[in-house]
């Protein structure tokens, strides 16, 4: 493959078919249900890598996550966007989706590939959603993904905008969204998926009144359920998808056993959509019970949240283990064993207080120990005293220091 055909397909694969910058959006719902399961997906991510297809769910009537203490909540959104940049006399690229159009890009003989449109348009902020940021640059919305738990399997709606908004998935807007929403609404199409299969043996004749839909519809008709973004979806096959099925596998890291050689092999996300032996009709067909991440692939890949989490947690561990008077308060929130304690002052302390305390080299604890608060002597354990030979400790457990803590308050006080 040319360098600039393999740039343009790794270019593709993180921000869809059109060349742009995609961005993903959690709604307060989503993410205190990701922090409230951070342990757990902690937990669950040690046993990703042999939970397979065939995996089943503990209770698949109350939960079929795996890596969730239970399913998101109802208010959960999650919404991707797909910016396309407006500055030094850039276009946007139109997709067609009219039944013509679909007839061929979803036919068996070619390769379901959205590719680089039909044309391009130069639609001003009145017609396209744009936004400029505060360095000046411009960008334009060219696709949106919105993703709701109002459903168990979740509801799937994507809008895409178009020159041409009033045809095929455009027809059936309602008079009163023409006339109560801001225009800038007015040329993107919508498509909305709930199940992996249609059950709808005739969707088409529901639109009669709009038979630019209705013959758009009846180009993507199968027994399975069809929703695909030119703007956000990309590769090959990748317009045959439904949203769900590919979503199905959010959270895994293993896929098929290739080699046969008993393990499970890295799951690729790319061959969902492009290989029909191990992932029938494009993926759209269910493939499991169990959901390892309730849909959401952002907890492994896109955002890797999980790391995200991760890196925040590890980082405030080590911002509070640097600061003495922050770690001495977790300290004092554990509870000391007093005999633990006695163990660990035998071990370091009597070199210099001695074995009563009374004081060698160092200062008698009956003197030092009731003069401070518990905050003070804990701080002073973690760092020392300098320029004195009394030494930091800091490289013990925070639970040894509550030990240690405990013993010195409940013997050298004063008597």
């Amino acid at each position: 493959m040319p360098d600039d055909e393999c740039a343009k397909t790794l270019q593709s694969k993180f921000s869809g078919a059109a060349a742009g910058n995609a961005r993903i959006t959690y709604s307060p719902g989503t993410m205190r249900h990701l922090l409230e399961n951070y342990g757990k997906m902690l937990q669950c991510s040690e046993t990703l890598d042999t939970t397979g297809f065939d995996a089943v769910p503990e209770d698949e009537t109350q939960n079929f996550s795996s890596c969730l203490q239970s399913e998101f909540p109802k208010n959960s959104v999650l919404i991707k966007t797909h910016w396309i940049r407006a500055d030094f006399g850039r276009k946007v690229p139109v997709f067609d989706t009219d039944a013509n159009t679909l007839d061929t890009v979803l036919s068996p003989l070619n390769s379901a590939d959205w590719a680089d449109g039909d044309r391009e348009a130069d639609p001003t902020p009145k017609n396209i959603y744009t936004i400029k940021l505060q360095n000046g640059d411009m960008y334009r919305l060219g696709g949106l993904h919105i993703m709701t738990k109002e459903l168990r399997h979740w509801v799937w709606i994507t809008l895409w905008w178009s020159d041409r908004p009033n045809d095929d998935f455009g027809a059936d807007r309602p008079a009163n969204f023409r006339d109560n929403v801001h225009s800038v609404w007015s040329n993107y199409k919508m498509g909305v998926v709930v199940d992996y299969r249609e059950n709808d043996p005739d969707p088409a004749s529901s639109f009669e009144a709009t038979p630019s839909l209705a013959a758009a519809l009846k180009a993507t008709q199968s027994e399975l359920s069809w929703l695909s973004n030119p703007y956000i979806e990309h590769g090959r096959g990748n317009a045959r998808t439904n949203c769900v099925g590919c979503h199905q596998h959010g959270g895994s890291t293993v896929g098929h056993d290739l080699n046969s050689d008993g393990t499970l092999d890295p799951f690729d996300l790319e061959l969902v959509i492009d290989n029909e032996m191990l992932f029938p009709d494009n993926g759209r067909s269910q493939m499991r019970t169990l959901f390892p991440a309730d849909y959401l692939w952002s907890t492994q890949r896109v955002d890797s949240l999980n790391q995200v989490i991760k890196s925040e947690v590890a980082n405030f561990d080590f911002a509070d283990n640097s600061d003495p008077e922050l770690r001495a308060s977790v300290i004092l929130q554990l509870t000391g064993e007093n005999t633990l304690g006695e163990t660990i002052f035998d071990s370091n302390c009597t070199g210099c207080h001695g074995l009563d305390g009374m004081g060698v080299t160092g200062p008698s604890l009956y003197d030092r120990v009731p003069a401070m608060d518990d905050q003070a002597l804990v701080v002073r354990l973690l760092t020392g005293k300098p320029p004195t030979p009394m030494p930091s400790w800091s490289q013990l457990s925070n639970q040894d220091l509550a030990n240690l803590h405990r013993y010195l308050r409940s013997t050298f006080n004063g008597e």
